[in-house]
């Protein structure tokens, strides 16, 4: 039995749970699976509105991962769930992306010559936008180390 968890599971040296990792990392793959989906699935949605063709697609495609990196960064505060939904959306990405016999599946490089800019960009912004995520969580916690360290410098007197 440990001091800190009176049910006797492990902790963490950060102070967490075992069970809190593993319900980090669900939530992760989870949401990295379903951003994937979507983002894939509408990527090439676009319209014109006044003689200017607007990738819808990609603009809710980026909107909605930035919404599911600001959920995840509510969730725990963490790096883990964010590196989670970047390689689960890889990973459906890559899926997404493979051969059959008609071409790429969702996300062709080209069709009849033309390269396929949309498709590079979801898959770039399915990535990136939690990758940024944890860029500034990790930026963060380096900021709160340092104004903690000051803290202690200021009240220890020598």
């Amino acid at each position: 039995m440990n001091a800190k968890d009176p049910n006797g599971g492990g902790i963490f040296f950060d102070g967490t749970a075992p069970a809190s990792r593993r319900t980090e990392i669900i939530v992760g793959v989870i949401a990295g699976v379903f951003g994937g989906l979507v983002v894939i699935g509408t990527h090439r949605m676009r319209s014109t509105v006044g003689g200017v063709s607007v990738p819808w697609g990609i603009a809710f495609g980026c909107a909605f991962q930035a919404i599911a990196t600001l959920g995840l960064i509510a969730l725990s505060g963490r790096k883990l769930p964010l590196f989670m939904d970047a390689l689960a959306f890889t990973l459906v990405a890559m899926y997404f992306s493979g051969t059959s016999f008609g071409g790429g599946l969702l996300v062709p490089a080209q069709i009849a010559g033309e390269a396929q800019w949309q498709g590079w960009a979801a898959q770039f912004l399915g990535v990136i936008v939690p990758l940024v995520g944890a860029a500034v969580v990790w930026a963060l916690q380096i900021r709160n180390i340092a104004r903690a360290t000051k803290r202690e410098e200021r009240t220890v007197k020598p």
